[in-house]
């Protein structure tokens, strides 16, 4: 163990393996800690680039948006476009927050293959 300190008549201590941090108070009670999200945020942010990448064909669906529909309208907005994405996609698909001026304004739905793509915006 390292760093260990007196708190007010309770015993805490640190102890690092890696990226994550144990904290123990007393003898027993032992708490994980690991680091702060932005310390992730470049691996994050790279996953995020290869899967735009292997979905290049977009479908903007503006307005389709809990805020503007409402709960009940909304899921069903977004159910009737997951089934007819499983009855009729083969390759892989993603649903993005379509944002506009920083601001999110709808749906984005990126499709790996261009046929799907242009298939689901005839039908929605």
């Amino acid at each position: 163990m390292q760093d260990g300190h007196e708190i007010e008549e309770h015993r805490w201590a640190e102890q690092h393996e890696g990226d994550i941090t144990y904290l123990w108070v007393g003898r027993t009670a032992k708490y994980e800690m690991r680091p702060p999200f932005p310390h992730h945020r470049e691996h994050l942010d790279a996953l995020v680039e290869e899967h735009r990448q292997r979905h290049p064909h977009t479908v903007r669906q503006r307005g389709l948006l809990r805020s503007r529909l409402g709960d009940d309208l909304f899921s069903s907005l977004l159910n009737a476009r997951r089934l007819w994405i499983d009855e009729n996609c083969k390759r892989s698909f993603w649903v993005d927050n379509l944002i506009e001026d920083g601001e999110e304004v709808g749906r984005l739905y990126r499709f790996e293959d261009i046929h799907e793509a242009d298939w689901f915006r005839y039908m929605f």
